[in-house]
């Protein structure tokens, strides 16, 4: 489902592969490296997970970024310790 479109490309591209080549090749590699790597940050993010378990994180997860926005900047700095000064150039 997710990659249905993209297996119409690669498709196309094995159907002609003889004629473009290379540099055909080269194209097709990039393609499919930016894919994965599309994939990869869907699993690790966890936007694969449809069961359960995944509501639970993105609930948690919501939570924690309600939590962060409603402490303002500089929340997690040590106590005692100087706010971040923005720098100021002439």
């Amino acid at each position: 489902m997710i990659f249905d479109l993209e297996a119409v490309f690669i498709f196309a591209w094995a159907v002609n592969a003889r004629r473009l080549g290379w540099a055909g090749y080269a194209e097709v590699v990039v393609f499919v490296v930016l894919l994965l790597a599309g994939l990869v940050y869907l699993w690790k993010s966890g936007g694969l997970d449809w069961g359960a378990a995944g509501r639970r994180r993105r609930a948690r997860l919501a939570a924690r970024l309600e939590h962060d926005a409603a402490a303002g900047p500089g929340a997690d700095a040590p106590a005692g310790a100087a706010p971040a000064q923005a720098e100021v150039r002439p």
